[in-house]
């Protein structure tokens, strides 16, 4: 058995089985320390991809409060068109804007190709 951030993980010949369930495929010539370090490596993948997927809705809330974010999701494609033509002026409002297509894009495209 191996005790592993408050986890038991018990090898059965060639699966390292943890006590939530999960099952992993090992080879029966693997150290301990060797399955401690791949297990580790597997809860740091886990942590990172659950602080990335906080961080992206944490950003959708944001992008979806954001007035020209609500504009863009309820307006025409025209109404758009009108809107950009209307409100950036000037290069200080080109970017403004270009900004916030930017973090719209990002998060589609998270949510799509990830």
């Amino acid at each position: 058995m191996i005790d592993f951030q408050g986890k038991t993980w018990t090898r059965n010949g060639e699966n390292l089985t943890c006590e939530d369930g999960r099952v992993m495929r090992i080879v029966a010539a693997m150290t301990d320390a060797y399955l401690m370090a791949l297990v580790q490596r597997l809860h740091d993948d886990a942590t990172a991809a659950q602080a990335t997927t906080e961080a992206d809705a944490d950003a959708a809330r944001v992008a979806k409060a954001d007035n020209t974010i609500k504009y863009l999701v309820t307006h025409t494609p025209a109404e758009i068109e009108s809107y950009v033509q209307a409100n950036v002026t000037d290069l200080a409002s080109a970017r403004t804007l270009l900004g916030k297509l930017a973090v719209a894009l990002s998060i589609v495209i998270k949510r799509e190709l990830r």
